[in-house]
C-alpha cells in the first residue's frame, strides 16, 4: 500500500493536533510535574533499550558510507550519533530539572488599573501547537517535548532521521509514562517519516502551527526563517571569538579556550575562532592544539602562520590540522571544529572581529 503523500500526511497530523491542544493547555501544574517525573523514570528504566536502538542507528549510518573512500566522514558521523549511558542520564536529569520549574501557565506578570476603573492583567497562556525541526541529538528531542509540555503547548517534533530508531524507543517510553499519569493521548507528536519534504511541509504549515522552532545550525535557521509561514522562535547567528594577549596568564587562557570549545561543542556560544598574539604563538599554541586534537578530538583549521608554526614544531599525528578557508573566519561551527589565527596585536584582533563578526 503506497504511503500517503507528505502534504496530506502533515495536514492530517496537524488537524488532529489542534483538537488535542486545548485539553493539554488546561492540564494542571501538579499533573504535568508528576508526568514529567514519570517520564524521567521511564527513560532511566529503558536505558538498555535506548542504547540498543542507538547502536542500530549507528550501524545503519556506518553502512551508508563507501568503504575507505569516506572513512574520516564515516568516523565523524558515527561518533556524532553514538550514545552512551551518560547521554541517557543527561536526558533523565533534564526531564527532572524541567519538572522542578514553576508552572508558567496562568502566571500574572503585571496588573494595572485604567482611569475608568477597568483592571487589566497580563497573564501567561500557552501558544498552542509548536513545530520543532531539529538536526541535533535525542537530548534535544526530550528537552523540546518537555518544555512544550510544561508550558501547556503541543509539540510536533521532526528530528534527524539518522536517530530514527533511537527516537522511536524514547518516544514510546515518554508517551506511555505520560498517558499512565493523566496526560491525554497525543500530547506531543514525534514525526517518524524520514523524507526531507516532511520538514519543508511542516515549516510551511502556517495555518496549523502557531509557531516553529529550529534546533540546529545556521543553515537550518536560515531555511526556516526564509520559508516559515508562522512566527519563528530562535536565536540569531553570531560568532564566539577569543583573543589571547601576550600579558595573559597562559595556563588560564588555555583552560578557558578548552572549556569554551569542548564543554558543549554544539552550543551556539561555544568557541568558534581563537586569535593569539604572535609573540606567544610558539609557547601557547602547540600544547593547546595538542590537547584539542588528541584529548578532545577537535578539528583545528589554522591560518598560514599557525600551519607553519606547527610544521616547525615537528608535531606528528595532527592530521586534523588543516588550512583555514576564508569562510571559516565567519562561520558559527556548532561542532567540534575550531579556527585558529595568529595576529600581531590587539588592534589586529579587533579588526578581525569587526570584519568577520556576522556569521554565514
Amino acid at each position: 500500500m503506497p504511503e500517503v503523500p507528505v502534504k496530506l500526511y502533515i495536514d492530517k497530523l496537524l488537524k488532529d493536533c489542534r483538537g488535542t491542544a486545548r485539553s493539554l493547555a488546561l492540564l494542571s501544574g501538579p499533573v504535568k510535574e508528576k508526568a514529567l517525573r514519570a517520564m524521567a523514570d521511564r527513560l532511566a528504566a529503558d536505558e538498555e533499550k535506548i542504547l540498543a536502538a542507538n547502536e542500530k542507528d549507528v550501524d545503519a549510518v556506518g553502512k551508508s558510507f563507501e568503504a575507505d573512500v569516506m572513512k574520516d566522514r564515516m568516523k565523524a558521523a558515527v561518533a556524532r550519533l553514538r550514545m552512551i549511558a551518560d547521554d541517557v542520564k543527561e536526558m533523565v536529569d533534564r526531564l527532572r530539572m524541567i519538572a522542578d520549574l514553576p508552572d508558567p501557565v496562568g502566571t500574572v506578570t503585571s496588573r494595572w488599573e485604567r482611569p475608568d476603573g477597568l483592571q487589566v492583567s497580563r497573564v501567561r497562556v500557552p501558544i498552542g501547537v509548536i513545530g520543532v525541526v531539529s538536526e541535533l541529538s535525542p537530548l534535544i528531542t526530550v528537552e523540546s517535548i518537555a518544555l512544550c509540555f510544561k508550558s501547556g503547548n503541543l509539540c510536533v517534533f521532526r528530528g534527524s532521521p539518522e536517530w530514527g530508531l533511537t527516537q522511536q524507543v524514547i518516544g514510546t517510553g515518554l508517551r506511555e509514562a505520560a498517558e499512565q499519569n493523566g496526560v491525554p493521548s497525543g500530547a506531543w507528536v514525534i514525526i517518524e517519516r524520514p523524507e526531507k519534504d516532511v520538514a519543508v511541509e511542516l515549516i510551511r504549515a502556517g495555518k496549523s502551527l502557531d509557531a516553529i522552532i529550529p534546533r540546529g545550525g545556521a543553515g537550518l535557521r536560515k531555511a526556516v526563517i526564509e520559508q516559515a509561514k508562522m512566527p519563528v522562535l530562535c536565536y540569531d547567528g553570531g560568532l564566539t571569538q577569543m583573543y589571547v594577549d601576550a600579558d595573559t596568564d597562559l595556563p588560564m587562557a588555555q583552560n578557558v579556550a578548552i572549556n569554551s570549545k569542548v564543554q558543549k561543542a554544539i552550543a551556539p556560544n561555544s568557541l568558534d575562532t581563537l586569535l593569539v598574539q604572535q609573540v606567544i604563538g610558539r609557547q601557547f599554541l602547540p600544547p593547546l592544539v595538542n590537547r584539542m586534537l588528541e584529548e578532545f578530538k577537535i578539528e583545528v583549521r589554522a591560518c598560514p602562520k599557525t600551519m607553519a608554526l606547527m610544521g616547525q614544531m615537528a608535531m606528528t599525528g595532527h592530521a586534523s590540522i588543516i588550512p583555514a578557508k576564508e569562510e571559516d573566519w565567519h562561520t558559527q561551527f556548532q561542532s567540534p571544529v575550531l579556527a585558529v589565527k595568529m595576529v600581531t596585536n590587539m588592534d589586529e584582533a579587533l579588526a578581525h572581529i569587526v570584519a568577520h563578526g556576522p556569521c554565514l
